[in-house]
């Protein structure tokens, strides 16, 4: 596992390996390896660096799974190469529901 960010603070106790840097970059996913890498995974909060991400790891040949922040990018993130979306607001609102039918707030 190797984590890589812009913000070396983010990047401090991380139990993994780590590099400073940007993704947009090829030389930061070059000095990462990632074209050996069995999978990639991008939450960035930003889509273009998301899409990009996608691409470029598709051209590498390495499943890649894209942080889609909000629904209205989920196509394209698909559409730049990403094997697998995280929809984090539906993965949340399936959380939330569960949790209600749980409490028995909501019929199982």
């Amino acid at each position: 596992v190797l984590a890589i960010d812009t913000d070396p603070g983010k990047l401090t106790g991380l139990p993994c390996d780590t590099l400073h840097g940007n993704v947009d970059y090829p030389s930061v996913l070059d000095a990462a390896n990632v074209g050996d890498a069995r999978a990639a995974v991008c939450v960035s909060q930003i889509e273009s660096v998301n899409q990009l991400f996608a691409y470029r790891c598709k051209r590498l040949g390495v499943p890649v799974a894209v942080h889609g922040f909000d629904s209205s990018v989920l196509a394209s993130l698909r559409d730049a190469g990403a094997d697998f979306v995280l929809d984090s607001k539906a993965y949340g609102l399936r959380a939330m529901e569960d949790k209600l039918r749980s409490l028995g707030v909501l019929p199982a």
